[in-house]
């Protein structure tokens, strides 16, 4: 098996939210620290999105 390379300061880390909405609080706080650790973050498009307790509806 084939295990993918450690990430490295500079690396792109891309926060998302597949299943579950999440507490903006929570990811602010996830950017922050990976944000100090030299990643370089991005916050994708829908991550607040909710349905109910979903991530996002169907549509």
């Amino acid at each position: 098996m084939r295990k993918p390379a450690f990430l490295s300061q500079g690396d792109r880390i891309r926060i998302v939210s597949p299943a579950g909405k999440i507490k903006p609080e929570k990811v602010k706080s996830a950017f922050e620290l990976l944000k100090a650790e030299g990643y370089e973050v991005i916050v994708g498009n829908h991550v607040f999105d909710n349905h109910f307790q979903f991530a996002a509806n169907n549509d």
